[in-house]
């Protein structure tokens, strides 16, 4: 019995070093989107009373090599990081809004973020 693999050989170079990188940075970046939205939707939310923080909302793939990349995300104001650190008793502009409002979202629905990465690279979604 002879199994010829050449076929198997070229195709399995183009996914490792095309199909999965170029997947896998779309997944991140659905994924980050995702939790952007949930920041802004789930309590407690994104505080959207004091300046433009909802309206900076920024998502980046940062290329690090061919080989590794990772994912910027979060509100690009100078203020955003105070907020969403604010221990202390605060009067927030609006119900529901409140300190951690994208870290606790990470915490809370990582498996779903999971989905959205995985589903990207199992389907090729664009």
């Amino acid at each position: 019995m002879i199994l010829d693999t050449s076929d198997f050989d070229k195709k399995f170079d183009l996914i490792c070093k095309g199909i999965i990188p170029s997947r896998t940075k779309v997944g991140l970046v659905h994924a980050a989107q995702q939790a952007m939205i949930d920041a802004d939707t789930i309590e407690p939310k994104t505080p959207h009373l004091e300046g433009n923080l909802r309206g900076s909302k920024k998502v980046g793939l940062v290329e690090n090599s061919k080989k590794e990349f990772s994912i910027e995300f979060g509100f690009d104001q100078p203020y955003a990081g105070a907020l969403h650190e604010r221990e202390k008793p605060t009067n927030w502009s609006e119900e529901g809004v409140g300190p951690k409002y994208l870290q606790s979202k990470l915490a809370r629905f990582m498996d779903k973020y999971k989905r959205i990465f995985g589903l990207a690279i199992k389907r090729g979604k664009k």
